[in-house]
């Protein structure tokens, strides 16, 4: 009954009929949560200037992160300093939020582009509204997917 359960919600988040969870999307990478309801847990906005790090290569994920305007690099250096840009994000995008799922460190940085505003949310929260009830399948989904696309 779990599995079934379970390959719903998963199927839910592949076609994005996970409302009020989730916006509509057809993408995993491109899925995001309302806004409201991340306001309604306790998430801040929070500016950014052109060039300010949003978080760094090697840190401990401890939010997450979505952008309400504005663009986001992530980007690294290779051994000889040369950058390597990764992806560029903007409006509504999650920055990094997969890692927040993966309980890994970042392997890249996160840098604004533009002046940007980020709702920004304390990871424990954000995973205490995750374990309940009628959220857990959801993240154990994205868990899966997720793992499913990395390299």
């Amino acid at each position: 009954m779990q599995q079934d359960y379970d390959t719903r919600i998963t199927l839910m988040i592949l076609h994005g009929n996970l409302n009020p969870f989730l916006s509509q999307t057809t993408k995993i990478k491109s899925m995001f949560f309302k806004e409201e309801l991340l306001y309604s847990i306790g998430a801040v906005e929070q500016h950014y200037n052109p060039g300010d790090y949003i978080f760094r290569e090697g840190a401990n994920p401890k939010f997450y992160f979505q952008i309400v305007n504005g663009d986001v690099k992530l980007n690294n250096y290779n051994s000889a300093g040369k950058e390597f840009i990764q992806n560029i994000l903007s409006s509504k995008d999650p920055v990094g939020d997969y890692r927040l799922y993966l309980e890994q460190t970042y392997p890249v940085n996160a840098v604004a582009l533009s002046n940007c505003t980020i709702i920004k949310l304390c990871a424990s929260t954000f995973t205490r509204f995750l374990d309940q009830p009628t959220s857990k399948s959801l993240f154990r989904a994205l868990q899966i997917l997720i793992q499913a696309t990395l390299p």
